[in-house]
């Protein structure tokens, strides 16, 4: 998969990124930057250990080592 060209998004737009989409790709942001994380498909894709994070940003997630707070709003 090519790689994605560096440019800024909003949330809206990361949210299209969930591995859902025709190309598959997830990408996770966290602290403003944000990663292409397609290879860990299997851990950060829908239905992975990590799944709650795919097309969004992590940061208090990933801070309180906690997938189910991607769900609550902050």
């Amino acid at each position: 998969m090519p790689r994605l060209k560096k440019r800024d998004m909003t949330l809206t737009d990361l949210r299209k990124y969930d591995g859902t989409g025709p190309e598959g790709r997830v990408l996770v942001a966290v602290l403003g930057k944000i990663y292409d994380v397609t290879k860990g498909k299997r851990f950060y894709g829908p239905g992975g250990s990590y799944g709650g994070f795919e097309g969004r940003d992590a940061s208090h997630g990933q801070a309180t080592i906690n997938v189910y707070a991607m769900n609550e709003k902050y």
